[in-house]
Parts: structure tokens; sequence; C-alpha cells
């Protein structure tokens, strides 16, 4: 059972990722603001989407952490969902350099 400290470290993480962003971001002037629409998000952002959901969670529940099998569960829940965003990121930011150039 999750905490009260837990679950508010968890709300300011959330909060910190979706809202502080916003708030601190720039407009250009003379540029409309464009509302992001589910239709622009690529299928492979998607599926990394659902995958970071999924993968901690069934590994969670198959290694069980809570029961000293905390190695484990970062080796195969954690590490591989950061291995494979910062990979995404590396790629995005060499296509995004390439289109500039």
């Amino acid at each position: 059972m999750a905490s009260i400290t837990e679950i508010l470290t968890l709300v300011v993480i959330i909060i910190g990722i979706i809202i502080l962003p916003k708030m601190f971001r720039q407009e250009k002037k003379g540029s409309s603001k464009e509302k992001l629409s589910i239709n622009s998000i690529p299928v492979l952002v998607r599926f990394g989407i659902l995958a970071s959901i999924l993968i901690p969670i069934i590994s969670a529940l198959f290694f069980q952490p809570w029961k000293n099998n905390l190695t484990l569960f970062i080796l195969t829940g954690i590490i591989p969902l950061i291995v494979g965003w910062g990979m995404y990121w590396m790629i995005a930011g060499l296509k995004n350099k390439t289109k500039t150039r």
C-alpha cells in the first residue's frame, strides 16, 4: 500500500512534467496557439507512451519489488524505458538537425 508521501511525490512529479513547462513557455510574437491534437502524435510515440505505462506495471506484478526483487524490477521495468526514450530523443534530435540544414 502506497503511503501519502509516495502519492504526493508522484503528484509533484506529474505537475512538474505537465504544468510547469506550459507556465514557462515563451510564445513567438505573431503566432497563434496551436493545440496538440491526438491525431498529431505519431504512432511510435503513442506506442512508447503505452509501453511506458505497461512495462513497469507488468514488471512490478511479476517481480514484486516490495519483496526483495528491487534490482530485477529496475533492470526490467525502468532501464528499458530510459534507454528506449533516450534513443527516441537522440534520433528525433538528429532528424531535426538534418531538417534545419
